[in-house]
C-alpha cells in the first residue's frame, strides 16, 4: 500500500513539472514578436525652388521647370525578437490620385546606408493602380532603436499623399 501512495505522489509530481514546463514554453512562444514594423515619412517638398529672386537655381525634370519634388520614404524596422536572413520584401504602393503621383526614381538600402544588403528582384511595375515593389533584403538584425533594416525611398512628382 506505501508503495501505492509513492507512486501516486511521484506521478503527480512528475505532471506538475511537465504542466508548469509546457506552460512556460506555450507563455515565451505567445510574447515573441513575429512582424517586422512598418514606418512611412511622405515629404511632398523635398525639393523646392528656390524662393529668392536673385537665385538662378532651377528645378527641372525632362527639361520641364518644376516648383517641388517630394520623397517618400518606407521603412522596415525589426523589433522582433529575433535576426532575419534572405526575406523577400514585396511592397505595394498606391496613390490616391494617380495622376497627382508620378515616381521620377527610386532606391533601396539595407540597415546603416548598405545597398549591398538589398538586391532587387523584380524591376518596379505599374498595374494601373498600384507601384509594385520586389527585393531580397540579405538581413535584418532586430533592434531596440528605431533603426530601420530594409527602407525604399521614392522621389516623386506630385502632391497627393499615397
Amino acid at each position: 500500500m506505501n508503495n501505492i501512495w509513492k507512486n501516486i505522489l511521484v506521478a503527480l509530481a512528475l505532471s506538475a513539472i511537465f504542466a508548469t514546463t509546457g506552460s512556460y514554453f506555450l507563455y515565451t512562444g505567445q510574447l515573441k514578436i513575429t512582424k517586422l514594423d512598418l514606418h512611412q515619412d511622405f515629404d511632398a517638398n523635398y525639393f523646392s525652388k528656390p524662393k529668392f529672386p536673385s537665385n538662378k537655381i532651377i528645378l527641372t525634370v525632362d527639361d520641364i521647370e518644376k516648383d517641388k519634388l517630394g520623397l517618400f520614404k518606407i521603412s522596415l524596422v525589426n523589433f522582433t525578437t529575433e535576426n532575419y536572413e534572405n526575406i523577400p520584401i514585396n511592397i505595394k504602393v498606391t496613390p490616391k490620385n494617380k495622376n497627382e503621383f508620378k515616381i521620377l526614381g527610386y532606391s533601396a538600402v539595407g540597415q546603416e546606408e548598405l545597398y549591398d544588403l538589398v538586391k532587387e528582384t523584380k524591376k518596379k511595375h505599374f498595374d494601373g493602380s498600384s507601384h509594385h515593389f520586389s527585393y531580397n533584403v540579405s538581413s535584418i538584425n532586430r533592434t531596440e532603436k528605431s533603426n530601420y533594416g530594409m527602407q525604399l525611398r521614392i522621389l516623386f512628382e506630385g502632391r497627393e499623399r499615397v
